[in-house]
């Protein structure tokens, strides 16, 4: 491990374990179950959780009331401050209890919990520019989509009893997947391979030569800002599939419509982080067995010449569209919608933002490459039979 010490090493992997446990130092878990209830009744009043209850006869009465009370409240739900309203009048799941409903909403992240979770590893960039936006992105987007996820699963609620609950969980697990996947290639690298150290202390002085480390705070807190939008639609998902547990989403031909292309965008998720997964990996284990110089067009490189960076933008894209189509299905009112706007309009601005800094970057590789690799035969035939991927220049979209 030339060129790196055993006090940097220790250093570093304190710094990787600070940021896996980030997200328990602010989740705030005093959050009132009593803060869940239906319009214009009390969880603790009006709607008793069906497990408190004893004797078939009570079970039967107090489920029959509590439908009742959820029909005659015309089916508005209120998850906090937002207020939900589905399309159609289906009683409550037997499979789900309120309890079990109010405990996910509960444990739901709060505002203050998502831009704590965001903020905290991107401000690593005041100790070292390039970290805000490596160990800072992977951590924050991983970190916010887990606190959605165990809102949802710790509180046991099925795919079964919510339809949409388990790809919203699945969906989350994409996102927690990346976060981690990514500063795990991060660390390899910071270990492992001087050239990335050397890269990242370049980056360093060119940061600082631009005046002190507090001038990085518009930057940080853009680059915040951007994770939370990035965490937005795992949110909106999750407290969607929270709600379809006592309220489902209808099952008519635009509810069957809507949950295909939700399924298929939460497919297409997981389907672009695994293909940047692939492609890290590849080029690494090639550039480690066969030198830095060596062109890698093994793999997935035969046929994609940049795989991390459009896996990625199909990932975000997808996401983004599972978010609009699970608010599409479960959304009828325009006071629900109204709700959920501040959401759909953070993931709908975080995603062109993101989208363009993977465009630049494979648009920067891709000239690298070009005047690295001008001279050689392999390189060209390679360019020919081989697809850049999604770029900048529309016209080499083809190429």
């Amino acid at each position: 491990m030339k060129g790196s010490s055993p006090q940097h090493r220790l250093n570093i992997t304190a710094l990787f374990i600070l940021l896996i446990l980030s997200p328990f130092l602010f989740h705030n878990n005093n959050v009132t179950v009593e803060s869940f209830s239906y319009h214009g009744s009390s969880s603790s009043s009006s709607l008793v959780p069906l497990e408190s209850l004893r004797g078939k006869q009570e079970y039967a009465d107090q489920r029959r009331h509590n439908n009742n009370n959820i029909r005659k409240n015309n089916n508005i739900l209120n998850l906090g401050t937002t207020r939900v309203s589905t399309y159609n009048t289906k009683p409550i799941s037997t499979s789900t209890s309120l309890s079990s409903v109010s405990a996910a909403v509960a444990a739901f992240p709060s505002l203050k919990d998502v831009i704590m979770t965001c903020l905290t590893p991107t401000l690593l960039g005041f100790y070292k520019s390039e970290y805000g936006v490596s160990y800072g992105y992977g951590t924050a987007t991983a970190a916010t989509a887990f606190l959605a996820y165990r809102s949802v699963a710790m509180v046991g609620i099925s795919s079964s009893a919510s339809p949409l609950a388990g790809l919203a969980k699945c969906q989350a697990m994409a996102v927690i997947f990346y976060g981690i996947r990514l500063n795990l290639f991060l660390l390899y690298r910071e270990l492992f391979l001087p050239r990335f150290r050397d890269m990242r202390e370049r980056i360093e002085e060119r940061a600082m030569s631009k005046g002190g480390r507090w001038k990085r705070t518009p930057f940080i807190l853009s680059c915040a800002g951007l994770y939370v939008g990035l965490a937005a639609p795992t949110l909106i998902t999750t407290k969607l599939a929270i709600t379809s547990a006592v309220l489902p989403p209808t099952s008519c031909f635009w509810g069957k419509m809507m949950m295909a292309v939700f399924r298929g965008s939460v497919y297409a998720t997981w389907g672009g982080f695994i293909l940047g997964a692939i492609g890290d990996l590849t080029k690494s284990f090639y550039k480690a067995t066969k030198g830095d110089d060596y062109l890698v067009t093994n793999g997935i490189f035969r046929f994609l010449r940049h795989p991390n960076y459009t896996g990625e933008i199909i990932a975000w894209t997808a996401n983004c569209l599972a978010a609009l189509t699970a608010t599409a299905m479960c959304l009828k009112t325009a006071a629900s919608w109204k709700a959920f706007a501040p959401s759909l309009i953070l993931s709908m601005a975080s995603l062109p933002g993101i989208v363009s800094v993977l465009l630049a970057a494979t648009m920067n590789l891709e000239q690298k490459q070009r005047i690295r690799y001008e001279d050689n035969e392999d390189y060209a035939k390679w360019k020919k039979n081989s697809w850049v991927g999604l770029t900048f220049d529309l016209s080499a979209w083809s190429k």
